[in-house]
């Protein structure tokens, strides 16, 4: 029982994928190119989305939010497209390693997506019901519900499935 306790415990599978690497980045390299991936990305993403829903009618201006669940959902997909394409090629022409090393993994996928789901279901209900109990928002008896708010939870779903199932 003492050797149990005193066992050092298995390294995490990520950073055992993480290994498969043919060069891993140095620890300062990864602390100012995160920021830049993260911001980059959301800048190159978030200008053709704007101009997307200018033309598109859906924005009078650049400057205006998005109002529907169709247009912050296009917002939201175009901004973090280039993140995965970004984190793509690093993986592949730096690291050279498969894009699934970075916890995407097949075994047990959806048991994994199961438990991420009902995680992240339940962290969105508390941060629902601290805004509920501030009063910022109000809950309506009979919701609006059409085919743009289907669209944007499935959305909300399948970036559920991308960020990875833990």
């Amino acid at each position: 029982m003492v050797e149990k306790l005193l066992r050092l415990p298995e390294e995490p599978a990520l950073l055992a994928e993480a290994r498969l690497a043919r060069r891993l980045p140095n620890w300062l390299a990864v602390c100012l190119l995160g920021p830049v991936f993260i911001f980059g990305s959301g800048l190159i993403g978030s200008i053709p989305a704007a101009l997307l829903l200018v033309l598109e009618g859906h924005l009078s201006t650049a400057a205006d939010a998005p109002q529907t669940p169709l247009d912050q959902s296009v917002l939201l997909v175009l901004s973090f497209a280039p993140l995965f394409l970004m984190l793509w090629a690093w993986l592949r022409l730096y690291e050279k390693r498969p894009f699934w090393s970075l916890g995407l993994r097949a075994d047990r996928w959806a048991a994994r997506y199961l438990r991420g789901f009902l995680l992240g279901t339940g962290m969105f209900a508390l941060v629902m019901l601290g805004l509920w109990s501030t009063g910022q928002v109000r809950f309506h008896p009979q919701p609006v519900a059409g085919w743009q708010t289907g669209l944007a939870a499935g959305l909300i779903l399948a970036g559920w499935l991308v960020q990875g199932p833990g």
